[in-house]
Formats: C-alpha cells, sequence, structure tokens
C-alpha cells in the first residue's frame, strides 16, 4: 500500500501519514522485534487506507522493518518523502473475535 503524507497533519507522532507506530517490540512466538500500528488518526491518509491498530509493518519504503529497534523504525520513518511504501501483514481480527467473543 502507498500511503501519502497529509501536509496539514503536522504531528510529530504521527508524521503525516496519520498513523502511530511501536517499533522494535518483541513478539513472544518467535523473539524477534517487529513493527505494529498503536494508533490510527480519523481522517488520515492511514485510515483512508484501512490500517488498523495491531497491524504489523514489514517493510516501509523498501527497508525492512524485521528486527528494527524503535529508534531505527523512527529513523526509516523521517526519511520518508511525501509518500511511503508500506508492506503490511494485517492483525488477524478473525481470531481475535473467536477468542473475546
Amino acid at each position: 500500500m502507498i500511503l501519502h503524507r497529509d501536509s496539514f497533519d503536522r504531528s510529530p507522532r504521527t508524521r503525516g501519514f496519520g498513523l502511530v507506530v511501536t517499533g522494535g517490540k518483541v513478539n513472544d512466538f518467535d523473539g524477534m522485534l517487529y513493527t505494529y500500528v498503536s494508533g490510527v488518526a480519523h481522517s488520515s491518509p492511514a485510515d483512508k487506507m484501512g490500517l488498523k491498530p495491531g497491524d504489523k509493518i514489514l517493510e516501509w519504503d523498501g527497508k525492512c522493518l524485521i528486527n528494527a529497534t524503535f529508534e531505527q523504525v523512527q529513523e526509516i520513518m523521517d526519511s520518508s518523502g511525501n509518500s511511503a511504501e508500506l508492506i503490511i501483514e494485517p492483525l488477524n481480527r478473525d481470531i481475535i473475535m473467536m477468542m473475546t467473543g
């Protein structure tokens, strides 16, 4: 998916893309570091593309985020131009619904 930066979004948290990420988070299953969407601003580019909290970001502009630290993820995001190409692994919400519902 390709996200286009919103020039009116000047938040340092969302960097114009409308999503807040948690980078460098250890996965309990394989011990690797992953980057997750932790929040999405309403009507933002990320919201319009259907990103949801819990989605895993595997690549940002061709740079692998697997095993990237929080600082590395922030640096990669900051280096983006007015658009960024992301490879996403969506959170499997069907499994969560079965577990909670």
